[in-house]
């Protein structure tokens, strides 16, 4: 399987597996994100019969003929892993509501993306996460795996929370722009730039590191690198590792408030052609190692900063991961779904040949970049416009609703965080900067 062929032959697999399945979908919250599960599962010609949600539904969730809330039964479970626990023991109530719904036991159980159990009352789980791939998500453990494949990191230094050696880490490691302070996943993994403190004070890591001491065992603090953050995606199959682009984490730095604050992500960005290779070669080695030493399938991310200095690795998702941007592109293939393919090692899906997935995937993203807005931005921004005459982005505000907010140009390589930055600053967020311009704030006092 080869060239524009690679494509629909995935669509057609997605398609022959679920057609006429009927499933049910469980999360610890129903939002509208599972509602594009459920879309695309119709698409492929599944019905979704039933829900299980850890806590009521948020507006905008899909509407769902039979629903078990969580919280409607005395169960705390809208914390992922809450939910994770309650689903390997969810007791005889739920057992029962079950068997009523799917007397048969044909239902295909289709899990949130942290979920670890295999079979739910006699049902099969769809793509579960094993628990052995969750073990790299650990922000400290994964140096374990740098060190294997020979990735460059930051300089940092591991310990327990109360280790002399961290607690003087900001004095070894501070080059003028602070630590960043990551807990391992004693209690939780924490995705999506979670669990990452900016420090730049002794007693800011003091504080920092009392906070943490009840829910971890042990802290990464590394040295803060200016630069551009940037994440890749591959994918596992049978004969190899597929690697797609890399693209920008767009972050930006309330120099402030001392915080990291995640603001989406663009696959506008174009690095340097050798950098760009040297980082898809590293996710390639990352993919293999995972293969090897945890059986893994499936799509993973690995994350780092760029700057002039190269690149470096700060951590593994072995999961799936937002960002590639293919779903945009061609709404006809879902990602989740192939993502859940691969685990289960779907014919037509894990089989494929890697090197003709990497080409066509890469091309049609390349030809189409696009962006995704979340945290304090989610909502706001509705457009980003940039051409040759006119750059800004067009937000909505109860009381600005569709204003045209004029901000400079996007840069030859296509990042967007400056652009992001700016915009930020016109809604009245002064004190944000981007990662590559906190040292020039920082050091020219204008904090």
């Amino acid at each position: 399987m080869s060239g524009p062929e690679v494509l629909p032959a995935i669509a057609g697999a997605l398609r022959e597996f679920w057609q006429d399945r009927r499933a049910l979908v469980m999360t610890p919250r129903l939002t509208g994100i599972t509602s594009s599960y459920v879309t695309a599962l119709a698409r492929y010609g599944a019905e979704v019969s039933a829900a299980v949600s850890g806590a009521e539904p948020a507006l905008g969730s899909p509407s769902v003929p039979r629903l078990w809330i969580c919280a409607d039964h005395g169960v705390a479970a809208e914390r992922k892993d809450a939910f994770d626990r309650w689903l390997h023991d969810p007791g005889p109530a739920f057992a029962s509501w079950l068997d009523r719904v799917d007397p048969q036991r044909s239902l295909t159980v289709f899990p949130n993306s942290q979920a670890t159990v295999s079979t739910l009352c006699g049902r099969t789980v769809h793509g579960w996460r094993r628990p052995e791939w969750a073990l790299w998500e650990d922000k400290v453990r994964v140096e374990e795996l740098w060190r294997e494949i020979g990735a460059p990191s930051p300089r940092h230094v591991i310990g327990d929370v109360d280790d002399s050696s961290v607690r003087s880490a900001l004095a070894d490691l501070d080059r003028g722009l602070g630590v960043v302070v990551a807990g391992d996943s004693t209690s939780e993994i924490m995705g999506a730039g979670r669990g990452l403190r900016w420090v730049r004070t002794t007693a800011g890591l003091e504080t920092v590191l009392d906070d943490l001491r009840e829910t971890v065992d042990r802290v990464r603090v590394a040295e803060f690198l200016p630069g551009i953050p940037w994440s890749v995606i591959g994918i596992v199959l049978r004969d190899g590792v597929a690697v797609f682009e890399p693209f920008e984490i767009v972050t930006l730095c309330d120099v402030t408030k001392g915080r990291l604050v995640l603001c989406g992500s663009s696959n506008r960005w174009r690095p340097d052609p050798e950098s760009a290779e040297r980082i898809r070669e590293f996710a390639r080695r990352t993919g293999e190692y995972l293969a090897v030493n945890a059986g893994f399938r499936g799509v993973f991310s690995a994350d780092g900063i760029l700057n002039e200095n190269g690149f470096f690795a700060t951590e593994v998702n072995p999961r799936m991961s937002g960002g590639l941007g293919l779903e945009r592109v061609r709404p006809e293939l879902s990602e989740v779904l192939i993502h859940r393919a691969a685990v289960e090692q779907l014919p037509g899906i894990y089989d494929m040949d890697p090197e003709a997935l990497e080409a066509e995937v890469r091309g049609v993203v390349r030809q189409s970049p696009s962006h995704k807005f979340s945290g304090p931005l989610d909502g706001l921004v509705r457009r980003i416009t940039a051409t040759a005459a006119r750059h800004g982005v067009t937000h909505q505000l109860p009381d600005l609703s569709g204003e045209f907010v004029p901000v400079g140009s996007l840069l030859p390589d296509g990042v967007i965080a400056p652009f992001v930055a700016e915009f930020a600053a016109k809604l009245g967020l002064e004190s944000m900067t981007t990662c590559a311009d906190a040292v020039a704030v920082i050091q020219n006092g204008l904090i």
